[in-house]
């Protein structure tokens, strides 16, 4: 038979086996359970019953708009030193590798191998019976190898669009980690100015009502008191004096929760924080822009929509391992059983040719994968669907918020400044014989307690607004969507 028949009945072999191969794999891919809706990126959201608050220009760094410079020296170091923004950073480096892993399954790989054996028989072995040569045998071989895998049915391919997309998610994730950390440093240092101003405002309250005890007794020695309203005075002033420690450790507790967003030990921002006492400044204008449009690129939003696509191509890619796997492999070298001869013509070999796998039967491994594979896909569509339904509540909810806080604090400024009118009114009247201390006192008092609310207030609509902020991403530098923009995968 000559060379040539062989070969050809080799090829016709091989092309039936093949066919019989896919015929067999298409048959033992299960039918699939995912509907539509499972496969869906997208989620019908009204983004636009989200109005523009305002048209101006949005701020690249949101918190500046407090004009707090110990704000924004937090916030800066923040971003360098905070422990979680480190270990999102190693989870999108864990990622980038995992991408470079998958990626290098789709290049030709190649290989150099060597080796030197000696091989001796025994004199009592059987082949030494029948004239097998008994001395030593050195053998040398090198070679040169290369295989690549052909990914008809785009097994490695969705491997690959898998890991892209889990790559950015974690991009996206170290986003989120960001807007988290910059929300809440400003929380906490808001709620560390409003404690301090607090603590001022008990302080005058403090010294108000030691100024109404010893007003109370003197009345009462003098016979124009009774020893109730002196001891009702006295109670006042313990119950004003007893908030004060409570405060102190409030006060404690809000820096070393800044000192550990910064990655600082405790008491390490103690004398950074204890010297400015004013609070920040509210803006007088929100500038949030179209929520309608940033709300759509929150982090969260943009991390599922990835894990999602992510999970339909590894849906895609158990569908083709049911697929026969076919490799072309090739590997030139030499054998001698003499190092000097190594390179010689006669020495050389050689191997070049197809070879393939087709999983027939592994005990249920590939259907189960599958199934996995799909359900992962449902929760990772329910779960962008929730995420993106969350969103839209916390969008809607901090809008209302903002507003109701920023009417709170109107009125407040309005009652504060009515309490001022009314501390005028009895210093003038005392001044004029019609009203004793006691009433001044009580107008101090009352001027206070109204500070007090609108501190209260006014903490309450920078919360607001950080939370506002926080639901629409956070940061519109452009740079959400790609973090790491800068940097290749190496393949």
């Amino acid at each position: 038979m000559s060379k040539g028949l062989k070969y050809s009945r080799w090829l016709q072999g091989s092309l039936v086996i093949t066919a019989l191969g896919l015929m067999t794999g298409c048959a033992l891919i299960p039918d699939s359970t995912l509907s539509q809706q499972d496969s869906k990126p997208e989620v019908s959201v009204d983004w636009q019953t989200l109005k523009a608050t305002d048209s101006v220009a949005k701020p690249v760094r949101w918190w500046a708009l407090f004009h707090d410079d110990v704000l924004t020296s937090l916030e800066s170091r923040a971003e360098k030193n905070n422990l979680d923004l480190q270990l999102a950073a190693i989870r999108w480096k864990e990622s980038r590798a995992q991408l470079g892993l998958v990626s290098s399954q789709k290049n030709v790989q190649l290989s150099v191998d060597g080796g030197f054996s000696s091989i001796g028989l025994s004199e009592d072995a059987p082949l030494a019976g029948v004239g097998a040569p008994t001395s030593r045998i050195d053998t040398w071989t090198l070679s040169t190898g290369a295989s690549w895998e052909m990914d008809f049915w785009g097994y490695l391919s969705d491997k690959e669009k898998a890991a892209k997309e889990q790559l950015q998610a974690t991009a996206f994730e170290n986003d989120m980690v960001q807007v988290s950390l910059s929300a809440d440093i400003a929380r906490s240092y808001w709620r560390l100015r409003g404690v301090q101003a607090q603590q001022r405002f008990l302080e005058e309250q403090i010294k108000i009502s030691k100024d109404r005890y010893g007003l109370a007794q003197n009345r009462e020695q003098n016979g124009v008191g009774t020893n109730y309203q002196t001891q009702t005075m006295k109670a006042e002033l313990s119950d004003v004096t007893a908030k004060l420690p409570s405060l102190e450790h409030q006060e404690a507790v809000l820096k070393n929760a800044l000192a550990l967003l910064l990655g600082l030990s405790p008491h390490a921002l103690d004398a950074e924080l204890s010297g400015q006492l004013q609070a920040p400044s509210m803006p007088t204008v929100l500038a949030v822009g179209v929520p309608s449009d940033l709300a759509r690129n929150r982090p969260d939003i943009l991390m599922a929509g990835a894990k999602l696509r992510a999970s339909i191509a590894q849906v895609s890619a158990a569908n083709a391992d049911f697929y026969p796997r076919i490799r072309l492999t090739a590997s030139v070298g030499a054998l001698s059983n003499d190092l000097s001869d190594l390179g010689s013509w006669d020495s050389r070999q050689y191997s070049v040719g197809p070879s393939f796998h087709l999983p027939i039967f592994e005990g249920g491994k590939l259907r189960q994968t599958l199934a996995l594979t799909e359900a992962k896909q449902k929760e990772a569509a329910v779960t962008y669907r929730k995420t993106v339904l969350s969103a839209w509540h916390e969008v809607e909810n901090s809008l209302g918020a903002w507003s109701s806080e920023s009417e709170s604090v109107r009125r407040l400024n309005a009652a504060q400044e009515q309490r001022e009118v009314a501390l005028h009114a009895a210093v003038r009247s005392f001044q004029e014989g019609a009203a004793d201390r006691g009433d001044v006192l009580d107008a101090k008092q009352s001027l206070v307690s109204a500070k007090r609310s609108l501190m209260d207030g006014q903490v309450s609509q920078a919360l607001a607004m950080i939370a506002l902020y926080r639901s629409l991403g956070g940061d519109w530098s452009g740079d959400v969507k790609q973090p790491f923009s800068g940097e290749k995968v190496s393949k």
